[in-house]
């Protein structure tokens, strides 16, 4: 059995990887037909922005010269987002003297526990 000599300056010719389907940015077109008619070249895909419309197309070209090219069509819709961002409000200055002081609260809910205790004695006493 002969086996192939080594020569270490021989390259195996790269394999070029299968071809995979490639997309671009969005080209602008002015319509429909301008995008269906546009060349595309085998195994890409190009995406169009119709100007004039709320359109975006794809045309794809298979790998083989004998595919067909498949066309989509998609309609851009505007989706209202549930979430607001609000504003910040402008933070007001409290006003203290709207508030009860602890020693007021305090003086208050001695004077409450002391009528609460009252009205139990006028309450056993009936």
């Amino acid at each position: 059995m002969a086996y192939p000599q080594y020569n270490p300056y021989y390259q195996q010719p790269q394999q070029m990887p299968q071809q995979m389907v490639r997309t671009s940015e969005f080209i602008p077109v002015p319509n429909e037909d301008v995008a269906r008619n546009y060349p595309v070249a085998p195994g890409s895909s190009i995406n169009f922005k119709n100007e004039n419309a709320p359109y975006i197309y794809t045309k794809t070209m298979g790998i083989s010269q004998f595919d067909q090219p498949v066309f989509k069509r998609y309609k851009l819709v505007e989706e209202v987002s549930d979430l607001t961002i609000e504003t910040p409000k402008q933070v007001e200055p409290i006003n203290v003297s709207d508030y009860v002081k602890k020693h007021e609260f305090e003086s208050f809910r001695s004077r409450l526990d002391k009528l609460e205790e009252e009205i139990q004695v006028l309450k056993e006493g009936v």
